[in-house]
C-alpha cells in the first residue's frame, strides 16, 4: 500500500482535517486496524475522543506520530473522508428515527437501486430504493396481486399503503423526483406499521453513516474488502476490479462477497462458453476447472453460514464438468442466460 492510499484510509476514521493527515509518517495499516479505529468512533461520540483514540491505535502500530493539531473551528469536523460523505450524498440516506430501530444492512447496486434491513429486534422492515418512474409499476403490481391501495403519508408526501386482507404489508411512495421507496411491512408485523410511517426520515449524512453497522463497508473500506474478498481466488486474464470498485458505494459483507464472486464467476463462465462455442478445448477444460475449484473459494466457504449463494454457485459451476444442467429433467445443455440469472451476472 502506497502512502496516498493510506492517506485516504486514515481520513475515512479519523476526524482530522486533510493537512493533519498528510503530516503523519505512517509504514503499514490494515483492514482490522479500520476496523478498530471504526468501532472506537461508534462508541466514543465527542470527537476529540475519538481523535485520541485514533491516535492511540496508529501509534501502537507504527510507534509515533508527529504535528498532529485537532480540527478546530471554521474546518469539516465531520468524521468521514470526502470520498464517503460524497458518496453518502448521492444516497437516500433513509432511517427509521427511533432508537429502538437498528439499520441491520445496507447494499447499493447503483446510484438508483438499494435496500436496507431494519429491525427493533423483534421485527424487519425492508426498505429498498428504484427510479421514481416505476412507482406506478409497483402500485398496479401490488394490485393485480390482491392488495387494496390506501392513501398514506411517508417522508413528508403522499404515499400508497398496500392491505392485504385489510392489514397494511407495504408503503409505496417517492423519496424525491428521482427516486421511490418501497417499504415493505410484512404479514404478521401491522403493529410497527404506525412508527415506521411515521419515523422512517431522510436525516443528514453524517447521522446515517453513524447508523452504518459495522458489517457494511462504505468508501475506502469497501475498496479494501473487496481486495481481501479476492484472495484465493483465480483471476480470469483480462479481468480488472476496477468496475467492481465503482458499482455502489456501501455494501454489507455478505452482499460484497456475493458481488465479488459473482464478477470473477461470470468471467470464467464467459470464458468456459466462449471457448465451448469457438472449439477450444484447452480453454474450456481450464475455465471449467477454475469454476469448478469454487469451492475452495475462501469467500464463498465464508458465506456458508449466513446464505445459500455459495450451494448455488457451487452447483452450477459443477455442471461445466458435462455441459449439462444435471438436475433438469431431462438434462439440458447449460445456456449463458441461465447462468446469468443463478450467480447474478450483469
Amino acid at each position: 500500500m502506497n502512502d496516498a492510499e493510506l492517506h485516504d484510509l486514515l481520513r475515512t476514521h479519523a476526524r482530522v482535517n486533510d493537512t493533519t493527515v498528510a503530516s503523519w509518517n505512517l509504514q503499514s495499516t490494515d483492514l482490522a486496524l479500520l476496523d478498530e479505529i471504526a468501532a472506537t468512533r461508534k462508541t466514543r461520540a465527542p470527537w476529540r475522543r475519538q481523535l485520541i483514540a485514533v491516535a492511540a491505535s496508529v501509534i501502537a502500530v507504527t510507534g509515533v506520530i508527529t504535528g498532529v493539531t485537532l480540527a478546530g473551528p471554521g474546518h469539516n469536523n465531520s468524521a468521514y473522508a470526502a470520498d464517503v460523505l460524497a458518496g453518502a450524498r448521492e444516497d437516500p440516506r433513509l432511517l427509521i428515527d427511533d432508537p429502538d430501530w437498528k439499520m441491520v444492512s445496507v447494499n447499493e447496486y447503483s446510484n438508483v437501486n438499494g435496500e436496507m434491513l431494519f429491525s427493533d429486534g423483534q421485527h424487519q422492515v425492508h426498505v429498498n430504493w428504484y427510479k421514481a418512474d416505476q412507482l406506478k409499476d409497483y402500485i398496479t403490481d401490488r394490485e393485480n396481486s390482491g392488495a387494496k391501495p390506501v392513501p398514506a403519508r411517508l417522508l413528508g408526501r403522499p404515499a400508497t399503503t398496500m392491505l392485504y386482507d385489510g392489514k397494511p404489508d407495504e408503503i409505496l411512495g417517492l423519496i424525491n423526483d428521482d427516486l421511490m421507496v418501497d417499504v415493505g411491512i410484512g404479514k404478521g408485523n401491522e403493529s410497527v406499521y404506525p412508527v415506521v410511517s411515521a419515523k422512517l426520515r431522510t436525516v443528514s449524512v453524517d447521522k446515517w453513516l453513524d447508523a452504518l453497522p459495522a458489517s457494511v463497508f462504505s468508501g475506502n473500506r469497501r475498496n479494501l474488502a473487496i481486495d481481501e474478498l479476492l484472495t484465493g481466488i483465480p483471476i480470469p486474464p483480462g479481468w480488472d476490479a476496477g468496475p467492481l470498485k465503482q458499482r455502489g458505494f456501501v455494501s454489507d459483507r455478505y452482499q460484497l462477497g456475493a458481488a465479488v464472486a459473482a464478477d470473477i464467476g461470470c468471467a470464467w463462465f464467459d470464458r468456459w462458453f466462449d471457448a465451448r462455442e469457438n472449439h477450444d478445448q484447452g480453454a474450456a477444460a481450464a475455465a471449467g476447472r477454475a469454476l469448478r475449484g469454487s469451492r475452495n473459494w475462501p469467500v464463498l466457504k465464508e458465506m456458508v453460514a449466513s446464505g445459500a449463494y455459495s450451494q448455488v454457485f457451487w452447483t452450477f459451476a459443477g455442471y461445466t464438468k458435462t455441459g449439462k444442467n444435471m438436475d433438469a429433467n431431462p438434462p439440458q445443455p447449460l445456456r449463458r442466460n441461465e447462468i446469468n440469472n443463478a450467480i447474478g451476472c450483469s
